[in-house]
């Protein structure tokens, strides 16, 4: 008779343990894999702006190129040009804070030496193209950052937090933050000359 007592609690018991057991599993392997695949994310995002940024020197190197061909006369020039293309390692926020300001620093020195030279033909092509690439690289940057939020706040949210804990994913990634200032790309419209300014 008290086996026959004992035997439903048993089966009970053994049937909670193995639900807990299964729903703690399935909800190891589900924020596991999120996590998992959020972290390639920020990866794969991360070398994207990467990319983006060596599209950008590739064009930056090229407006130097031109600049250094048509004003070897100027000194001023020549070190701005120089320490621009020092500026670039395409590996973080700082380089790429770096180059930019950099060749803001090219460009204000030319419009104080050769204002007349920003509504060549050649430059204006080049300028568009280094625009393209800095818009680009503003994309990428926010879709890298955006990533980065959606990771760091997986790790601290229960309970992927404690699945991120467990498999030592609970490092916070880093923003890919530059200076609105540095970023700023300079507008030419003003030195374009009226027969183009509306074609």
């Amino acid at each position: 008779m008290s086996f026959s007592l004992r035997h439903p609690r048993w089966i009970i018991g053994g049937t909670i343990l193995v639900v807990l057991t299964l729903i703690f599993s399935i909800t190891t392997l589900v924020n596991y894999n999120g996590l998992v695949r959020q972290n390639e994310t920020v990866s794969s995002r991360y070398a994207q702006v990467q990319n983006l940024l060596k599209e950008r020197h590739d064009k930056l190197s090229q407006l130097y190129a031109t600049l250094a061909g048509e004003l070897t006369e100027e000194q001023t020039i020549i070190n701005a040009i120089t320490s621009a293309r020092g500026a670039y390692t395409g590996e973080n926020p700082a380089s790429d804070s770096a180059e930019i300001t950099s060749y803001n620093h090219v460009v204000a020195v030319v419009e104080d030496n050769k204002p007349n030279y920003l509504s060549a033909s050649g430059f204006r092509t080049v300028m568009d193209e280094i625009s393209e690439a800095e818009n680009k690289l503003g994309v990428g940057r926010k879709d890298y950052n955006d990533s980065v939020r959606s990771y760091n706040t997986s790790i601290v949210l229960f309970p992927s937090n404690l699945i991120a804990g467990m498999f030592r994913l609970n490092t916070p990634k880093t923003y890919w933050s530059v200076d609105g200032s540095d970023t700023a790309m300079p507008i030419f419209t003003s030195y374009i000359p009226s027969s183009t300014a509306h074609s």
